[in-house]
């Protein structure tokens, strides 16, 4: 007996009366790969046991049935007869790719109408379409809660600001009856207990100072004997996994259905820790020497570059100051001396901050007001439409509107992300374009590009009780990157453009006039 998935759309059964024992004819001629419908089609036989999957309106699963009779009126054409014979649930791929097994079969399947199944598979399906078998998914989730035996949580998927944590993606897979392991980091980065998900993502009802109240529900099981990460990597089942690492830092992530099993269930054959041998010893001391006496060379060397460095840019800037008037794309570059420096900071080997080379950030399309300037720049920047967010602006944008503020609604002060900072937080990273650009002022730009000069610039807006920071350095809030870029088009000339803004801007931004 073979198995089979079938593709079919909403017309090939009657939906106005019962769908139990209508019979269906598919033609082998009617297909969505025209190399592959025949082949497929010859494979069945009287008997045959078929999965009916609804492609059209989003149904899914639309029930089970056998082929009734299979017939061949010429050569290279062949029709099946179906018969419907069992409703089942409607569950989508995408439910269904949630157990590993069937995930590998859906995901090999052709654009064709008929699919082979194992009898495995088949058999699963229809379980899980009977509401006899439930496809659970498994997670490991970082809290250090204290939690309590049959007690519900809400767990946020985003912080106070409203900035996505960690492994983001994970929660919105979650569904209810999933699988919960809660690790901790203390007293030692560990597992600590079980739970389960009661209740997918979904967003809850403004909490006052939070911005965002999306969240999860989990209810807490029960405390397990708590087992760390250096135990749990001697299983041979979770042997160098990444959430076992020291340094992992998501709040969730999913493992197999073996890996949380695993973490439940300690195996007898657990993977000797090998003490190291005296050659072994040896060589790590050798190393750790070499290694130490390489840092100091570093160091000296360092400190010796840092001290030209500064007489360097004294004398360029003594230089620049003096011909401040003859020149039209003067930059400042303001350093401080050297005594000045020590009079500040009492570290003598403390390190100047070296002012990144400028680079094209903000790109001006200067167009007639009759153009399309979105199409214009897309096209000229080759950028994708789906990874750009497209804003227009006016007189009432405020500092706000690009690096964020907190905004009363009703009786609660929500945060609203700026449009900077938003696209620089996103886990997929986008560009964004503004049109009327000539709208935004100097000292609303200031912020944007005093970070692309190499500062960490402080807004005026908290991430998780501390000031959250925009610059190129990671332990920025807002970290930005030279490949982030600004389109901004105007109806303005380049040279009334420019006038706007400082000479020292010009250098971070790009022009484009239609001639």
């Amino acid at each position: 007996m073979n198995y089979f998935w079938l593709n079919c759309g909403y017309n090939r059964f009657n939906h106005f009366e019962d769908l139990m024992g209508q019979v269906s004819v598919f033609d082998s001629t009617v297909h969505f790969n025209p190399n592959e419908g025949y082949t497929a089609f010859k494979r069945a036989v009287p008997g045959d046991k078929v999965i009916f999957y609804q492609v059209q309106n989003k149904i899914g699963i639309l029930g089970a049935g056998s082929v009734l009779k299979v017939e061949e009126p010429r050569r290279g054409q062949i029709k099946i007869h179906f018969k419907y014979e069992e409703k089942l649930a409607p569950f989508t791929k995408e439910y269904l790719i949630r157990d590993e097994s069937l995930k590998l079969t859906i995901n090999s399947m052709k654009e064709q109408l008929l699919n082979p199944l194992s009898e495995e598979d088949y058999e699963k399906i229809v379980r899980v379409g009977r509401n006899e078998e439930k496809i659970n998914r498994y997670f490991i989730m970082k809290e250090d809660i204290d939690f309590e035996a049959d007690e519900i949580y809400t767990i946020y998927v985003r912080n106070i600001n409203g900035v996505n944590r960690n492994g983001f993606k994970h929660y919105s897979q979650m569904q209810p009856g999933d699988k919960v392991i809660i690790y901790k980091t203390m007293p030692e980065r560990g597992i600590y207990g079980t739970a389960i998900i009661i209740e997918g993502m979904q967003r809850n009802q403004p909490i006052p100072g939070r911005t965002d109240s999306t969240a999860v529900k989990i209810k807490y099981i029960a405390d397990i004997t708590p087992r760390t990460i250096y135990e749990l990597d001697r299983e041979p089942q979770l042997r160098a996994q990444y959430f076992l690492h020291e340094k992992w830092n998501e709040s969730v992530t999913e493992i197999t259905r073996i890996q949380y099993d695993t973490c439940l269930n300690p195996s007898t054959d657990l993977e000797p820790i090998q003490s190291p041998t005296i050659q072994q010893m040896i060589d790590t001391a050798t190393y750790s020497a070499r290694r130490s006496a390489m840092e100091k060379q570093l160091k000296a060397n360092t400190n010796t570059t840092t001290n030209q460095y500064v007489q360097s840019q004294s004398i360029q800037q003594q230089t620049e100051q003096s011909n401040i008037q003859h020149s039209n794309d003067y930059q400042p570059n303001i350093q401080q001396t050297s005594a000045q420096r020590s009079n500040q900071q009492p570290s003598a080997t403390h390190k100047p901050k070296v002012t990144p080379k400028p680079w094209k950030m903000i790109y001006v399309f200067s167009l007639p007001e009759h153009f399309n300037g979105v199409d214009t720049a897309i096209k000229y920047l080759q950028l994708k439409r789906e990874h750009l967010k497209i804003y227009t602006a006016d007189s009432m944008w405020t500092n706000g509107s690009l690096y964020g503020q907190y905004i009363k609604e009703e009786d609660h002060i929500v945060f609203h992300q700026g449009i900077i900072t938003e696209a620089l937080a996103s886990p997929i990273k986008h560009d964004i374009l503004i049109e009327d650009f000539h709208h935004l002022n100097a000292t609303q730009l200031k912020p944007i590009i005093h970070a692309a000069q190499g500062e960490q610039v402080s807004l005026p807006v908290m991430k998780e009780l501390t000031r959250a920071t925009i610059g190129l350095n990671e332990d920025a809030t807002y970290q930005l990157d030279q490949e982030f870029k600004i389109i901004a088009l105007t109806t303005q000339t380049v040279d009334e453009f420019k006038a706007q803004y400082p000479v020292y801007m010009h250098q971070f931004m790009k022009f484009y006039a239609y001639k």
